[in-house]
């Protein structure tokens, strides 16, 4: 990481890219857990609400995302992907998105998430409101979400062994274990996956 107000070199860049392109073996956890309707709400007991991301209102991510990360929420706008925001007032707070394949398997942050499942991706906590429960009512916010799509029958999610956060605030939302998966990675893109446990290949 280039430390603030220091300017990368290009040497750094060239060192960045051949990292990327090195062969690489990832390892992710995967959990599931149905939709739940009765989630709904869930962020109101803590005054925050539910808005949803438009390309119009990205703006409101611009505040405090890199242009980068703006980019990429707009892309995958563009895909279908939907998008929501946990909101306190006229502040966002956080933000995360809903990947929902409808008649074919579809690519999203390395995976593959088939129809009938909807996977919650990008999610996001300002630092000022981490470790508040809001990264955790919004995932639930986001299981209602896919309640209102019949044809969704469970929700997937991933992360990596180490980010034991993010496995606790899945946890914590009523996901379970479902086994895990291996990517092998050449040129930083996926050339081989495996799959086990109770987890649809993907």
């Amino acid at each position: 990481m280039t430390a603030p107000g220091r300017a990368r070199t290009p040497l750094a860049d060239l060192l960045s890219l051949v990292w990327r392109r090195l062969p690489r073996l990832r390892r992710f956890v995967i959990s599931s857990c149905p939709p739940d309707a009765s989630s709904r709400g869930a962020l109101d007991s803590l005054g925050c609400h539910l808005v949803e991301m438009y390309p119009r209102n990205l703006y409101l991510a611009a505040r405090f995302r890199k242009p980068q990360v703006i980019k990429l929420l707009s892309d995958y706008l563009e895909r279908g992907v939907r998008g929501w925001y946990a909101m306190k007032g006229p502040e966002v707070v956080g933000y995360g998105m809903l990947a929902v394949p409808q008649s074919a398997p579809q690519t999203v942050r390395r995976f593959i998430v088939h129809p009938g499942e909807a996977a919650p991706i990008l999610f996001y906590i300002r630092p000022s409101f981490r470790s508040s429960g809001v990264a955790t009512a919004l995932l639930r916010e986001l299981k209602a979400v896919a309640s209102d799509d019949p044809s969704v029958s469970r929700l997937v999610a991933w992360t990596v062994p180490s980010n034991a956060a993010s496995r606790r605030i899945q946890a914590k939302a009523g996901f379970a274990p479902a086994g895990g998966l291996w990517i092998f990675e050449f040129r930083g893109r996926p050339v081989f996956r495996y799959v086990f446990g109770s987890a649809v290949k993907r």
